[in-house]
């Protein structure tokens, strides 16, 4: 059976693009916090919403 189908490593087209915004160093957790809630940044620390309820960390 042929295979017609175009190879990554031939084709120049980008699969993919990511766009990350600069974290501004205004505030820090502490070590201990940080690592309790899993970043360090309090800006960007948001709760996980799983089937639409809060899960608190």
């Amino acid at each position: 059976m042929e295979n017609n189908m175009p190879s990554i490593e031939s084709s120049n087209d980008i699969l993919t693009m990511a766009f990350v915004n600069m974290q501004p160093l205004d505030t820090v957790y502490s070590l201990s916090e940080a690592l309790r809630r899993g970043t360090l940044f309090p800006d960007i620390d948001k709760p996980f919403l799983a089937g639409g309820k809060t899960h608190e960390r």
